[in-house]
């Protein structure tokens, strides 16, 4: 895993989806950071041909991984191939309507 304090995207993002303080962020990155969660897409439990395979095509399979990694970054607990499954289908569903 990439050091945590190399990708201040990533902290941005973390601050907009939790609504802390940078203060509050640094604290929060290194709790992440010991407990080894998911900072980056390529850390989720699912891949770009995982979401291929349920019906995404070009520029959706990019934005159902970053609206992924928001879902883990509130519930790390959430990052399993199973749940992000439902939680890609459901999002893909939801576009198609």
């Amino acid at each position: 895993m990439a050091a945590v304090g190399d990708d201040l995207g990533v902290l941005a993002k973390m601050k907009e989806a939790l609504g802390e303080s940078v203060d509050g962020m640094s604290e929060r990155a290194e709790i992440i950071k010991k407990r080894d969660d998911c900072l980056f897409i390529k850390d989720l439990a699912l891949g770009g041909k995982e979401i291929a395979a349920l019906g995404a095509r070009g520029k959706d399979i990019g934005e159902i991984l970053e609206n992924l990694l928001e879902v883990v970054y509130e519930n790390p607990q959430d990052n399993t191939k199973n749940i992000l499954l439902q939680k890609a289908k459901s999002m893909i569903d939801s576009k198609e309507r």
